[in-house]
């Protein structure tokens, strides 16, 4: 469970939060299972904080600093990431319908088996992106250049991406080989 002291800071909005973050470098934020709908931890410095299995429901996100963290099994559905910085974050299994994922950095993150069904991409940062098993169902501003910069599709439900995949990048789609 979330440490209470991590979430009383959070509830105290991003001044708080990041002046304790500058004043604290080495502390990991558990933020493990927190319960956060609606929550406004936009400009938030979460990096590598663990969020595994939060629920961020509606949260927003926009701007958040989340480089290298642990937000497996999250649930962000209809959550707003616009420009948040996820480089290198495990997403693997988040649940992110309808979430928009504009303009954020994706690179490198881990979104194996990531749920992102109806999810605005437009303009984000994919690249090196693994997202085997992942769910792409209806995804919205998904382009060939983002699509081709991952790392692997291997098992992806690429649905209305798929003829892209099989025509552009097709090596994307076979079993990772490392």
């Amino acid at each position: 469970m979330a440490q209470r002291v991590h979430l009383d800071l959070i509830e105290q909005g991003s001044e708080v939060w990041n002046q304790w973050r500058r004043d604290n470098p080495d502390v990991r934020p558990d933020l493990y299972a927190a319960h956060l709908p609606n929550a406004d931890l936009s400009g938030m410095n979460l990096s590598a904080a663990i969020l595994a299995v939060a629920v961020l429901y509606r949260a927003d996100l926009s701007g958040a600093d989340l480089r290298g963290a642990d937000v497996s099994s999250a649930n962000l559905m209809e959550a707003t990431l616009r420009r948040a910085n996820l480089h290198g974050a495990d997403l693997s299994g988040a649940y992110c319908h309808r979430a928009d994922l504009a303009e954020v950095d994706l690179g490198g993150g881990d979104l194996r088996g990531v749920l992102i069904p109806s999810a605005n991409l437009d303009k984000a940062n994919l690249s090196a992106a693994d997202l085997s098993g992942a769910h792409l169902h209806n995804a919205k501003n998904l382009t060939v250049e983002q699509l081709c910069s991952v790392r692997s599709l291997w098992l992806a439900e690429l649905h209305n991406y798929t003829s892209v995949a099989e025509t552009h990048c097709p090596q994307l789609l076979l079993r990772p080989t490392d």
